[in-house]
């Protein structure tokens, strides 16, 4: 499991890579500002068409329909970005998780 995107996330996908030991691999993106995004382009793993790579997103920035798909295939094309969702080959999975009430205020 992998809590937010960022350039960091490099470094991690090539070992993983180079490791031959991938399978399943969760992304938690906490907020969609462009750069968590597009830096999951960076993650090697996600161009390895036997990975499984399943993204969650805040419902509440994604848009009434809630499609997470969307909201990364929108920031990953021209003008952005110049490599489209397209380009990954890993099993992706895209899922907006709702908020939860703590029952605090």
């Amino acid at each position: 499991m992998i809590l937010d995107a960022g350039t960091w996330l490099r470094g991690p996908g090539a070992a993983l890579v180079a490791s031959e030991e991938l399978a399943d691999a969760h992304l938690l993106v906490s907020h969609l500002r462009r750069d968590r995004i597009q830096d999951s382009l960076f993650f090697a793993p996600a161009f390895v068409p036997t990975t499984r790579l399943a993204m969650y997103g805040p419902a509440r920035f994604i848009g009434p329909k809630g499609d997470m798909r969307r909201a990364f295939e929108t920031q990953m094309r021209a003008p952005h970005f110049p490599v489209g969702l397209d380009t990954m080959r890993a099993q992706l999975g895209f899922r907006a998780v709702p908020q939860v009430s703590t029952g605090t205020s």
